[in-house]
């Protein structure tokens, strides 16, 4: 009760309705207070079966216009494991209610497979996923990985992806680098 009569007395007030306002507006544009579901997708081998243990990271970043052409930036990174069913939740991030929430990658990688990096609003038109035939299967996305012989393990389709992208929090993508690794040893390279 008495914290209401504060507000109001704070209201009644010209200075205190120009800093509530301000206030709210500041709280619209940086609380994170929305999310817009979740990213769900199946990895598959050649013959239709799942592969459990491979990485999924979904990055998120935007291109900010300027005059020189643009520049990308990077706003945040996510990564999980399939399951022993080979499926995979990736949440999105939050974003704050009149925020952007940018364009959602997805780098998929497993050592003795060929790597799919396509946008995922696009899965179906563009990047790796557009030379794969791309289904949807009870709301998630289907991402058939090729094995890849030991021999092409050195060229790009045997390759790690790439993910420039970081965490916000500024934490490690742990099970990309734990991927990497791997995949430097099953070369016979240093760590």
């Amino acid at each position: 009760m008495l914290i209401v009569k504060y507000f109001n007395q704070l209201l009644d007030k010209k200075w205190g309705r120009w800093t509530v306002g301000i206030t709210v507006l500041v709280a619209l544009f940086t609380l994170p207070v929305r999310c817009e579901g979740i990213y769900k997708g199946k990895v598959v081998d050649e013959n239709g079966a799942p592969i459990p243990g491979v990485l999924a990271v979904g990055t998120w970043s935007t291109v900010d216009i300027n005059l020189a052409g643009g520049n990308s930036r990077c706003l945040d990174a996510k990564e999980t494991l399939t399951d022993e069913k080979g499926e995979f939740k990736i949440p999105n991030r939050w974003v704050p209610l009149l925020g952007f929430n940018g364009d959602m990658r997805i780098h998929i990688y497993k050592v003795g497979y060929g790597r799919v990096e396509c946008f995922w609003e696009s899965t179906d038109r563009a990047g790796d996923c557009y030379l794969t035939k791309m289904e949807k299967e009870d709301g998630r996305w289907i991402f058939p990985l090729m094995r890849v012989k030991m021999s092409r393990m050195k060229y790009d389709e045997g390759r790690p992806p790439h993910v420039s992208c970081g965490r916000k929090n500024g934490k490690p993508l742990i099970e990309y680098i734990k991927a990497n690794k791997e995949y430097r040893r099953s070369r016979g390279l240093k760590e």
